[in-house]
């Protein structure tokens, strides 16, 4: 994480951008409730990235580099924990990664955690599950969600399911025959515990998911 900040500073003094960071909480808790804050700003003027820390430092760089770009208010979020995606490069970083290929569900998973899970989910079906790295949150990878049809479609992530980035993706396939199932923190206070605990109390954990693809596949 301090790598992260050391990177942001670093860019933020190149292009003469101002910088802020929020600061942790003590108790570490699993819900991001500044996602739900701002995901309702107009998406023509604002753009929300979710901003995962890779192993390799050049797409980090590629991350924070477009979002200083942007002429508007960019929210990036840097975890505490790397994930064991591949450093790939899409040329466009709101471009969502796709991790594996299948043909029955699609995982789009937020963050290092839930995208370790779907990807280890993934391996146990072999050609069944497609996962997504949902790097971006705002905006949506349109071209992504409209690749996806006739099949399930499940959302997992750290932050809270009332307004969170699975009801993006309800509010997307409103119209169609996608079925989408949301994984996230429940509506409930959440107890204290390690990040692992809570995480598994919200259902947000691998043996949730690997139940819940196992119906499809």
């Amino acid at each position: 994480m301090e790598k992260a900040k050391l990177l942001i500073k670093e860019l933020a003094e190149l292009t003469s951008t101002e910088i802020n960071f929020t600061a942790d909480n003590i108790c570490e808790i699993v819900v991001e409730d500044r996602l739900i804050l701002l995901r309702y700003r107009p998406e023509d003027n604002d753009w929300l990235y979710y901003g995962v820390v890779f192993e390799s430092e050049e797409l980090s760089r590629e991350i924070l580099e477009k979002a200083l770009s942007l002429n508007s208010p960019v929210a990036i979020r840097y975890p505490k924990y790397q994930s064991e995606t591949p450093s790939l490069s899409s040329g466009d970083v709101s471009r969502w990664q796709e991790i594996e290929k299948g043909d029955k569900v699609t995982v789009l998973a937020v963050g290092p955690d839930c995208l370790n899970f779907a990807k280890n989910v993934a391996k146990e079906f072999k050609n069944k599950v497609q996962v997504f790295n949902a790097r971006s949150i705002k905006p949506l990878d349109y071209d992504a969600l409209q690749s996806i049809t006739n099949r399930v479609v499940i959302t997992i992530e750290e932050n809270s399911l009332i307004g969170g980035f699975g009801s993006l993706i309800n509010g997307y396939y409103s119209q169609s025959q996608v079925k989408v199932i949301n994984l996230g923190v429940q509506d409930l206070f959440v107890a204290h515990a390690t990040r692992k605990e809570q995480m598994q109390d919200n259902k947000v954990d691998y043996k949730t998911l690997y139940d819940i693809i196992s119906k499809f596949c």
